[in-house]
């Protein structure tokens, strides 16, 4: 029996475990990235699914201002070069809104993809529409590098990895000097004598094999977690701070959309709606206000999804939920 294997075993034994746990950390934290990927995709889904009503309904007003274009055609009232032009911007409307609707089915099949569903199943996936507005992020990089660092479970287990490379780097160190040392009982009988018995001991001298090799691919191994946990610690500094400025950004955005240009495009509707009943305007100039007060809506739309995937980013970057100091408000009286 090899002594110092027996020596080595409760530090081999905890070698164990410790990679278990990595192990774990691993799989967990493929678990939460899995988590924050639906939580994306289901956001994108339902962003698609209010901008399809919105572009169902622009293609409905533009085929009322071709249906209106043809009959002032027929009256003499428009020239064939409007009424071409009212006929082009319904067939693009169409157009548009069954791209949107293709589009619905494209990232519902992504979203049940991801979740594991098959079409068939009787689970269903309804989208909440319009989407809530996420809640306000506070701009401090630091919490946000900070809470990643102590909650990141991939960078855990690269710890732990790096932990348990030294110690089979020490023992690698240790043992290649001594791990031919034994011990042992023995019994034996000559002829015509009494049996001798009692314990024994060896000891090899590596002269020529100083097990030099394994002490270098111990090495190496240390050397790879080394440098594998400095990257993943580089990429995390940066990677919050990408995240919090896009978030930053996005907010600005959908609050630009919701207060600025929202509005102005509801008042210019109102106002040309004014005119027009004073017949300072034509119907299709109406129509073409109101599909460019549409338009506007998608683009908002599009800005509340996109400050949804930098507020999942956010907290993809963190590895967990937000601590309370890096949530600002709830957005409470905005409506989406």
């Amino acid at each position: 029996m090899h002594f110092v294997e027996l020596l080595l075993l409760p530090m081999r034994q905890r070698l164990g475990e410790e990679r278990l746990f990595a192990s774990q950390q691993r799989v967990a934290s493929e678990v939460m990235r899995l988590e924050a990927d639906v939580r994306s995709a289901y956001v994108i889904y339902a962003s698609s699914v209010s901008i399809a009503e919105l572009e169902q309904r622009a293609a409905t007003a533009a085929q009322l201002s071709s249906r209106t274009a043809e009959a002032f055609h027929i009256a003499g009232n428009i020239s064939e070069l409007q009424l071409s032009r009212e006929r082009a911007a319904a067939i693009e409307a169409s157009v548009e809104a069954n791209q949107a609707a293709v589009e619905v089915h494209r990232h519902r099949s992504a979203l049940l993809n991801l979740m594991g569903i098959a079409p068939a199943d009787p689970v269903g996936i309804t989208a909440e529409t319009p989407l809530p507005l996420p809640p306000l992020l506070q701009d401090d990089v630091n919490s946000l590098r900070r809470v990643a660092r102590s909650q990141r479970l991939d960078l855990q287990a690269l710890k732990l990895e790096l932990a348990s490379s030294e110690r089979v780097l020490s023992q690698q160190q240790v043992s290649r000097w001594v791990d031919d040392l034994g011990v042992g009982y023995e019994r034996e009988r000559e002829t015509g004598q009494a049996t001798r018995s009692g314990p024994t001991a060896s000891i090899g001298v590596p002269i020529f094999n100083t097990r030099k090799d394994l002490v270098l691919r111990a090495r190496s191994k240390w050397e790879d977690a080394q440098a594998t946990l400095s990257e993943r610690e580089i990429v995390l500094e940066n990677d919050a701070f990408s995240a919090m400025q896009t978030a930053q950004a996005a907010h600005k955005i959908s609050v630009a959309m919701r207060e600025q240009l929202v509005p102005l495009r509801e008042r210019i509707t109102r106002l040309s709606q004014r005119e027009f009943n004073y017949q300072f305007i034509g119907a299709f100039e109406l129509l073409a206000i109101k599909r460019e007060e549409l338009d506007a809506y998608r683009k908002y739309l599009e800005a509340i999804r996109d400050e949804w995937r930098s507020h999942i980013d956010v907290q993809r970057v963190a590895g967990g939920k937000l601590p309370p100091e890096l949530i600002a408000t709830s957005q409470a009286g905005a409506t989406p």
